[in-house]
């Protein structure tokens, strides 16, 4: 999507230190289910459908930092604006207008804010334009309704619903304390009304900020409506204060995306511990999520899966119909129909593993493919490695890809129906033909060719007596 220098500009605030998190991360990058709270907020944004214009993110703490991950980050393209030093909301909005120029509408949001819903974004922006056409509102404050309003600026509102202010707890009184609609700290502005009034604005207050509330007492001087755009799911407005407010945000996101999937047609065992990022493309209908497991990430799952306790899917993962994940970690890598993975297998680095495959009790597969029916189910490691259709890898084989002196790592090819005895290495680069057996023991550095035995051992002796005699020479002395 190309910026529209005539659509909805959103400003996005990041500047903050995040002091009670006690952290030396920024923190607008600590990570929600795998992403940083930013990047929620920004994605939330590109989602909602939205024509936008100027895309601004106001940094001040570690600056540097964050502005690096918006350059090295996909998606669009958003502008760190630098407010320094950090004097509050206010002094934001005051900083971006000398920066950039901002189209009709804008959109205030908070870079800390991660639970915004994409359909609720859109909703905003259609409410303050039927508004703005109604009532020629000059902005639209968004709000909830929370059993305890402690701590949250409170919104007093007149018989026919416009907000009359905005005011601080420390400042209200115990009646006005007593409303239980809050400030959620978003806004959408007319910016061409709003532009002029931040000149008035001031720091006359006891933090010394500029705050961007006092934009409604500001509107009331100048006789312009301001409305009020009520969430119905109070948690979106929930804000990352604290480590607690941090864990707080991945229960709600967890329990809101699992409701989503179970709506799919997903069983869930226990929801509460069975973590599933917002990321996850697809999970097919009867499918059970057992407790512990985690899909973190553009996850894709099949029909009528078992992803058992304690498994991890993380980052692109695809996995077929009818397939079994046990107590495994699987990282951006494919796996076909009917498979069976695990327990405690490792499958990592662009592997694509076919139909019917088995790879099981502790064994890790890295940078390969694994063709159909072929099966590695004990203690192996096969790295960097092509490896045909019914092959079996006996328990111990292992795949020697890395050549310490060189430090570089190279292919082994292993043809259809190859059969590899227990506890053999196979050392990269080496080729074993179609039909081919490799002896149990046996260390192979060269090819193997199709339908040949392989043994590479010494030859077992068998000493006849050996034990009898060595008894009787122990006895004599």
């Amino acid at each position: 999507m190309q910026a529209n220098k005539h659509g909805v500009a959103v400003v996005v605030l990041a500047a903050g230190k995040g002091t009670r998190l006690k952290s030396q991360l920024p923190k607008v990058l600590h990570p929600l289910m795998r992403l940083p709270l930013l990047e929620h907020v920004l994605r939330t944004v590109e989602s909602s459908g939205i024509s936008l214009g100027q895309r601004c993110v106001v940094v001040g703490h570690q600056a540097n930092v964050v502005s690096d991950f918006l350059l090295t980050r996909s998606g669009e393209v958003w502008n760190p604006v630098l407010q320094e030093p950090q004097c509050g909301t206010g002094h934001a909005l005051q900083e971006v207008a000398k920066a950039v120029t901002l189209g009709e509408c804008v959109l205030l949001l908070s870079g800390d804010v991660p639970l915004l819903r994409v359909e609720t974004l859109a909703k905003l922006k259609q409410a303050f334009d039927e508004q703005r056409t109604e009532n020629n509102v000059a902005m639209l404050v968004v709000g909830a309704t929370v059993e305890n309003p402690k701590g949250y600026g409170r919104l007093l509102q007149s018989f026919d619903g416009q907000l009359q202010a905005i005011v601080e707890e420390k400042d209200a009184t115990e009646e006005q304390r007593a409303i239980s609609l809050v400030n959620a700290g978003i806004y959408a502005l007319h910016w061409p009304t709003i532009a002029p009034w931040l000149s008035q604005l001031s720091n006359n207050n006891a933090q010394n900020e500029v705050y961007v509330t006092d934009l409604v007492a500001i509107a009331r001087q100048h006789h312009q409506t301001v409305g009020v755009f009520t969430l119905k799911d109070d948690s979106e407005m929930l804000g990352v204060n604290s480590r607690a407010d941090l864990a707080e945000c991945h229960r709600l996101l967890n329990e809101r995306t699992t409701r989503h999937w179970m709506a799919q047609g997903v069983t869930f065992v226990d929801p509460a511990t069975t973590w599933i990022s917002p990321e996850v493309l697809h999970i097919g209908s009867d499918t059970i999520l057992e407790p512990n497991c985690q899909l973190l990430g553009p996850v894709s799952i099949g029909d009528n899966c078992k992803i058992g306790a304690n498994t991890q899917l993380v980052g692109v993962v695809s996995i077929g119909n009818h397939t079994s994940v046990l107590a495994s970690v699987i990282q951006d890598s494919t796996i076909g129909n009917r498979c069976s993975i695990g327990p405690f297998a490792h499958i990592r680095n662009q592997t694509v593993v076919a139909d019917d495959v088995r790879l099981g009790n502790f064994v890790e597969v890295k940078n390969s493919s694994i063709g159909a029916n072929t099966n590695a189910a004990h203690l192996s490691y096969l790295g960097d490695s092509d490896i045909g259709s019914h092959v079996n890898m006996g328990a111990g084989s292992i795949i020697a890809n890395y050549d310490p002196i060189r430090k570089t790592k190279h292919r082994t090819t292993i043809e259809d129906h190859v059969k590899v005895g227990c506890n053999s290495v196979l050392v990269a680069p080496v080729a074993v033909g179609k039909n081919a057996c490799v002896a149990a023991g046996s260390v192979i550095t060269e090819g193997v060719a199709p339908d040949a035995l392989a043994i590479a051992r010494p030859r077992q002796t068998t000493l006849a007596g050996w034990v009898s005699k060595t008894l009787s020479s122990l006895l004599i002395k």
